[in-house]
């Protein structure tokens, strides 16, 4: 159990507890027709729920509903300074659908730039308010306008809590499954790897040899028989003689956090293996790739530069195709306490973020590319999977503007375009 110092935490959503309110109205359409500007309640809008998993609240499904707002309440009375805070995602139509938080009459901004109206927050991110003595009311809002929707249209709360409710707390809330706390915790956190919570001996407990636990895990698995998939192949340098690339080797590495056990051995280590081919546009040059020079192109992997022919201009491309190390203009990690790994796994021939991370995870990518005068575009092709029971989904980021490629439960190889607009320069993508 752990305690927040008079106050509570809401981290599971079983239902809607019973200090929040939730309610939603919509635009009266018979009397707007007549020139009547009429908010109705429960008509043509839904409210507040929790979601399958019990792991969110969100504003309700009004993919087919619009002018509407829905709403969820809470008042509380603070006898000394405290705050209220809360972990959200939004997705909406941009710049008119969107997010809005209210302490009593005031629409307080929920992210650090301090915005009062939120279209777009793609991973779960955490607001923070300092409150101050007396009653309180709090308001959060999903408003639409009368057209549209967009992406799954509306607001994730995963955790609401708040302290300064009373002078000390008068008992202590059971940690989620999946975790604990020592004694005198304000906070629950999971398990080491490989270990689960007892609820009986009240600690954490070591699995069996033939079982493992990452964290988040209420009960140790068995360990299923190594495949291939366990594993993924690294490469040395690539030997130079004479200015040119001749051979480098091959060895394999179990993919961490290794889960399996038996099955498929590690490949034995391979010498003398080709270098890797360098990528179109660009050609072998005393060990290394080079860009071919302007006026040029190369089509196919290590094919030679040829220059353009008359009304034709060659524009500078850059292609990844192999994942066997990081490029220096990439690098990723994991945000969140249940990550299971420390980002995107290499695998040879693309790259995955891996799998049974916790809940209210974000693992990243970050590449930095350089855009030409004119402007470009961004090609990915991709391949999504989810979890049964999941909300994974996959976001690309161009600087501050995010679009979401696909939402768990959509699977298929598929490539996405990006267009880049404007002037020069870098951009950063996640």
């Amino acid at each position: 159990t752990f305690g927040t110092g008079g106050g509570d935490l809401i981290s599971k959503w079983p239902e809607i507890p019973p200090q929040f309110e939730t309610r939603c109205w919509a635009l009266n359409q018979n009397l707007y027709l007549q020139g009547i500007m009429e908010m109705q309640e429960g008509h043509m809008c839904a409210p507040w729920t929790v979601t399958a998993n019990g792991q969110e609240i969100h504003s309700g499904d009004n993919v087919l509903y619009n002018s509407m707002e829905s709403m969820l309440i809470l008042h509380l009375y603070f006898v000394t300074d405290g705050q209220i805070w809360f972990r959200y995602k939004v997705e909406a139509e941009p710049g008119v659908d969107g997010f809005l938080f209210y302490i009593d009459s005031d629409n307080t901004g929920q992210n650090t730039a301090h915005l009062s109206f939120t279209s777009t927050q793609l991973d779960f991110t955490t607001a923070r308010y300092d409150i101050g003595p007396g009653w309180h009311s709090f308001k959060w809002i999903y408003a639409k306008d009368a057209s549209a929707s967009y992406g799954f249209d509306g607001v994730m709360i995963s955790e609401i809590g708040w302290r300064g409710t009373s002078w000390a707390d008068t008992y202590c809330l059971t940690c989620p499954e999946g975790s604990s706390s020592l004694k005198g915790a304000t906070r629950c956190s999971s398990c080491p790897l490989n270990s689960v919570y007892d609820n009986i001996q009240s600690k954490c407990v070591r699995c069996s040899h033939d079982t493992y636990a990452l964290p988040g895990f209420t009960e140790c698995r068995k360990r299923e028989p190594c495949k291939t998939s366990d594993y993924a192949a690294r490469y040395s340098e690539c030997e130079t003689k004479g200015g040119n690339q001749t051979s480098r080797t091959k060895h394999y590495e179990w993919l961490e956090p290794k889960v399996c056990a038996g099955g498929k051995a590690l490949p034995a280590e391979e010498t003398g293996v080709p270098c890797a081919a360098c990528s179109p546009g660009s050609v072998p040059d005393v060990g290394a790739c080079s860009f071919c020079p302007p006026g040029s192109y190369s089509p196919e992997p290590s094919t030679p530069c040829m220059p353009c022919v008359s009304g034709h201009e060659a524009i500078p491309s850059r292609f990844y195709t192999m994942f066997d190390h990081w490029p220096d203009n990439m690098k990723t990690g994991c945000a969140g306490a249940d990550c299971v790994t420390e980002g995107w796994l290499l695998r040879d021939t693309h790259i995955d973020p891996g799998k049974d991370h916790g809940r209210s995870v974000e693992v990243w990518l970050e590449v930095e590319i350089q855009i030409a005068e004119g402007g470009g575009n961004v090609t990915v092709e991709y391949e999504m999977k989810c979890d049964k029971d999941g909300y994974e989904n996959l976001v690309l980021q161009t600087d501050a503007n995010a679009t979401q490629l696909s939402m768990c439960g959509e699977l298929g190889r598929r490539r996405e375009r990006r267009e880049e607009g404007g002037g020069g320069g870098k951009r950063r993508r996640r």
